[in-house]
């Protein structure tokens, strides 16, 4: 069982929003990522002009059957964290397609290329600056086709397939408005930098595959539509704005192109489609250092023991010779013991120290870094550590207590995994820095591999009678739910 416990740490948060945005307030999602891979997404707003800094806490509690052997002998902690991946990015922003579009926008990527397309010729830190532009442009436009396809597969469930018709339409058009725009302010440019010319081509290609990939998917989903007039409207679209972007990367000469049932081809295209991907959401993610206080708190700490061990030795050496003959046995015996005893005090005392040492500091340190510029922008610790069960906050033992019965409380006691990250962010660096920011999200993607390995096998067959007859299936085995 898993709870997630997510806090701000200060009253009264929400993002500062901008151009009719609705205001952030701090989320968070858990999701199954893959077979063997668990994703909590957390979103933290930023405060625009009201406060220097936002700080956050997140607590995650996994209650686990001892059977699972997730605990401390097993399971340490450096184990734990490694098998923890944390991603933290820029949230893209929340701009629509006709807001890219208003040529009095200012926060628009495409006005601000073209007004920079206008005054040539462009610097180096101008052009690494539009480059940054078409990033984001590209991410909003993959942002923006996934919530369209989410809100027209609503409609379609909801069976208004009018609506989901109609939705289809606006969504291919204005996305088809962005693209022209963009081929038309690039064409009209002259004397650009190869390293800009080249993003315009990435941009272009990686916006023109995701503008085909959700027209063949909307295609295929008006198949199921109970309204043909609807369905057939919509395909049509859908058909329409998927040749046009094949025509256009087929004119321009890139690569992303499927040939028929030529597999090569096909894995050639997936893996430009996924790099296009990643080119333009590398811009949104923060870079992390790792602090070197944990290191330093740990070095002092070791000296500590080491001084505390040889202040025994010293009085033990003092008093021998104080009270004990030079060269004798005895005396010899009382140096003997002083340097066993001076070496075991000290490695005692540096696992006593390093075992409070995440009270002090933590077991991992990162210094958030923007990309865009490289300065510090923020901070995150990260803790973990095993628990009982009763050492749960109460508002989780009642929640617990709603998916157990007696015969789970006559069971062992669950192992309890406590995971406490503080993240510490510069709203007034970050939002001067990036004017259309308005959170921050973070990505903690927990590998499941070492939990699984003593697991049974995952489907077991059930039989039962049923009027007079035996009936069988095949059923998940559950060792817990999942609460979030």
């Amino acid at each position: 069982m898993l709870f997630v416990c997510a806090a701000c740490m200060q009253k009264g948060v929400y993002g500062h929003g901008y151009g009719g945005s609705a205001i952030k307030q701090y989320e968070c999602a858990t999701r199954v990522h893959d077979d063997f891979h668990l994703e909590i997404k957390l979103t933290y707003p930023l405060h625009g002009a009201t406060r220097q800094s936002g700080r956050y806490a997140v607590d995650i509690y996994c209650c686990t059957p001892v059977q699972l052997g997730v605990n401390q002998s097993r399971y340490p902690v450096a184990s734990v964290l490694g098998d923890l991946t944390s991603y933290t990015r820029y949230q893209t922003p929340s701009m629509s397609f006709s807001g890219v579009l208003t040529p009095a926008n200012q926060l628009s990527p495409l006005v601000r290329l073209r007004a920079a397309f206008s005054n040539k010729p462009l610097s180096a830190k101008q052009a690494k600056a539009m480059i940054y532009e078409l990033r984001t442009l590209a991410n909003i436009c993959r942002s923006r086709s996934r919530e369209a396809g989410e809100q027209i597969s609503q409609s379609a469930k909801d069976r208004d397939f009018p609506q989901a018709a109609g939705k289809t339409r606006e969504f291919l058009e204005q996305f088809g408005e962005v693209v022209r725009e963009l081929r038309q302010i690039s064409g009209e440019a002259a004397h650009l930098p190869e390293d800009l010319r080249l993003a315009i081509e990435w941009a272009d290609e990686g916006m023109s595959i995701r503008r085909e990939l959700q027209a063949l998917r909307l295609h295929e989903e008006t198949k199921g539509w109970d309204d043909k007039e609807a369905a057939h409207q919509a395909a049509l679209a859908c058909q329409k704005a998927a040749e046009e972007e094949t025509s256009h990367r087929t004119k321009m000469g890139y690569q992303g192109i499927v040939r028929g049932a030529d597999g090569e081809s096909a894995e050639r295209f997936l893996r430009l489609r996924h790099s296009l991907r990643r080119w333009a959401e590398s811009a949104f993610f923060l870079s992390s250092a790792s602090s070197k206080s944990t290191y330093r708190m740990g070095r002092l700490f070791y000296g500590f023991a080491a001084a505390l061990a040889m202040a025994f030795a010293v009085t033990t050496s003092y008093f021998s010779a104080r009270y004990l003959q030079s060269n004798t046995l005895p005396w010899a015996l009382a140096a003997i013991m002083a340097y066993v005893l001076k070496d075991q005090i000290k490695d005692n005392l540096r696992a006593f120290f390093m075992a409070l040492l995440p009270r002090f500091v933590a077991d991992r340190v990162f210094l958030l870094v923007d990309a865009k510029d490289g300065n510090r922008v923020g901070s995150t610790r990260e803790r973990v550590n095993y628990m009982r069960p009763s050492g749960l906050p109460a508002e989780i033992r009642t929640r617990e207590r709603n998916f157990r019965t007696a015969l789970d409380a006559a069971l062992p006691p669950d192992d309890v995994l406590h995971y406490h990250k503080e993240v510490s962010l510069d709203d007034m660096a970050l939002i001067r820095s990036h004017q259309r920011l308005e959170a921050i999200n973070e990505i903690l993607r927990f590998d499941l591999r070492r939990w699984l390995q003593r697991m049974d096998q995952p489907r077991e067959e059930v039989q039962w009678i049923d009027g007079g007859r035996c009936k069988s299936m095949v059923a998940n085995r559950i060792y817990e739910h999942e609460n979030c």
